[in-house]
C-alpha cells in the first residue's frame, strides 16, 4: 500500500512514478506472508486434526454411504458399509450406475443403496454417514422442497419408517474412506454385496478405523 500511496504522490509532482503494477503485486506479496499463522503457547504450529470415524451408541448402527459421479458419461457409482457399535464389520455394497444426472443424485443413489443394505437385518436406530454436505441438506428440507430427488427420497423414507430412528449426517471425506473404497470399486462390477467379511480391498480401511476407536 506504501509503493501504490508513493507512486500517486510521484505523478502528483511529475516525478517518474514506479510501475503500479509491480507496487501492485509487491503489496499482495506483503500481505500473504503477513497472513497468520495459528501457534500455541510454544509457538509451534498446532497440526491439522483430521477426522476419523467414529462408532454410533450402542445398540445403533451406522452405515457410510458414498457417491461417485462421471460427467463425460453420466454415469456414476455407489458404495455403502454397515458396522456396529464396536465398530465390526456388518456389511457392504457397491452398484454402478450406468445412467446418473448428477453428483448430487448419484449421493442419492447412494442414501437409498445404504438404507436398503440393512432394512432387512434390523429394526432399531440407524445412523447414515456421507461426506456431501448438500445431500445431508436437501434431506432435512426434503418435505419443504420439490427436487429431482424428491422419488428416491420418497422411498428412502418408506423403507427407513422400520427403524426406530433415522438419522443422515455429515462427515468428512476421511472419516468416510471405506464407502469412498466401495464406490471407487463399483466402477469394476455391476453390483456386489459383502455379509460377515468384508471384500480384500476394505480390509486396511477398516481395521485403520478398528484400531482408531479402541486407542
Amino acid at each position: 500500500m506504501w509503493s501504490v500511496w508513493r507512486a500517486r504522490k510521484d505523478r502528483q509532482h511529475g516525478k517518474i512514478p514506479i510501475n503500479v503494477r509491480a507496487a501492485i503485486n509487491r503489496a499482495i506479496d506483503v500481505c500473504i506472508n503477513l497472513i497468520p499463522v495459528k501457534e500455541n503457547e510454544e509457538g509451534v504450529r498446532r497440526p491439522t486434526r483430521v477426522q476419523r470415524w467414529q462408532r454410533p451408541a450402542r445398540n445403533a448402527l451406522k452405515v457410510n454411504i458414498d457417491g461417485a459421479f462421471t460427467a463425460e458419461e453420466r454415469s456414476g457409482a455407489t458404495g455403502a458399509v454397515a458396522r456396529d457399535s464396536d465398530g465390526s464389520f456388518l456389511m457392504a455394497t457397491a452398484r454402478r450406475l450406468t445412467a446418473v444426472s448428477s453428483a448430487l443424485a448419484a449421493e442419492a443413489e447412494a442414501l437409498w443403496e445404504g438404507v436398503r443394505l440393512v432394512h432387512s437385518v434390523t429394526t432399531g436406530s440407524v445412523v447414515m454417514e456421507t461426506d456431501s454436505l448438500e445431500l445431508v441438506s436437501l434431506w432435512s428440507k426434503r418435505a419443504f422442497q420439490r427436487s429431482e430427488l424428491a422419488p428416491v427420497f420418497c422411498d428412502i423414507n418408506e423403507l427407513a419408517a422400520s427403524f426406530s430412528s433415522f438419522s443422515v449426517v455429515h462427515a468428512r471425506r476421511s472419516a468416510n474412506k471405506a464407502a469412498h473404497a466401495c464406490a471407487k470399486f463399483a466402477a469394476s462390477t455391476e453390483f456386489d454385496v459383502w455379509a460377515n467379511d468384508p471384500p480384500s480391498f476394505l480390509v486396511q480401511i477398516l481395521q485403520d478405523d478398528y484400531n482408531h476407536i479402541v486407542e
